[in-house]
């Protein structure tokens, strides 16, 4: 959804892609912590994004801006999602 983002849209979408960022970045976080019992540095940067994209105080940030984000933010979803898939691999290997 974030690199759809970068089309053209009706405003609906980016709506619902904030509610979409927001859920995701606070459940990650939620994962995250009940792993490791503490607030690591992608715990903090998810609760950053989560605030970012809110749906209910927008930030209004340019379209180009805002392109640069929804790249980056769907890499660090990336990686985060593919570090916890490894991760939960390594534990049901044990």
């Amino acid at each position: 959804m974030l690199l759809a983002a970068l089309a053209s849209w009706p405003y609906g979408y980016y709506t619902f892609l904030r509610l979409v960022v927001t859920a995701c970045a606070i459940a990650l976080v939620v994962v995250e912590y009940q792993r490791t019992d503490k607030f690591s540095v992608s715990s903090i940067t998810l609760i950053g994004i989560a605030l970012l994209f809110n749906p209910l105080i927008p930030v209004h940030i340019k379209r180009d801006l805002w392109a640069l984000i929804d790249v980056a933010c769907a890499v660090l979803f990336a990686i985060i999602g593919v570090r916890n898939y490894l991760a939960d691999r390594l534990v049901t290997k044990h």
